[in-house]
């Protein structure tokens, strides 16, 4: 059904009216964030909610495999980590994901503090965060049935 340009008019003008209504309202520490499509519009916001759910479930995979080989609980992780990413990348910011991301860096640190308790500090850096390159990425080197090494 067509809308004539009066409509869509009044509808812009309610919901400008709408935006700065909800702005004044919610303090800025609970921000929010408003997505406009014509004359309809979707508010997002933070939910400490969803943090809570992958926490736990990063926390016991890292339990659970901490004996086996790291390729294992990579794959794991990989896997657990980037399900949660794809369904809440349209609803969690990207502080959201820093906390996710140093999380998962605190746990894997010391699950490998346990299992390596006389190696230093630069020793567990080279060998898991260095072995892909990049600095910031937990990796360690493989090599698969036809000899080569794999990150």
């Amino acid at each position: 059904m067509r809308q004539n340009k009066l409509d869509m008019t009044l509808a812009n003008m309610t919901l400008d009216g709408m935006e700065d209504v909800i702005r004044r309202a919610i303090p800025r520490r609970n921000r929010v964030n408003f997505i406009r499509y014509a004359d309809d519009f979707i508010i997002t916001g933070k939910s400490k909610r969803l943090l809570g759910k992958i926490k736990p479930i990063v926390g016991a995979l890292t339990r659970k495999y901490v004996g086996a080989p790291m390729v294992i609980l990579i794959k794991k992780l990989n896997q657990t980590l980037r399900g949660w990413a794809n369904y809440h990348r349209h609803v969690v910011a990207s502080e959201a994901f820093s906390r996710v991301d140093t999380y998962v860096f605190r746990q894997l640190w010391r699950m490998l503090r346990k299992r390596h308790k006389k190696k230093p500090h630069k020793w567990l850096t080279k060998n898991y965060w260095s072995a892909s390159s990049k600095k910031h990425i937990f990796a360690v080197e493989t090599t698969t049935t036809e000899d080569k090494v794999k990150v």
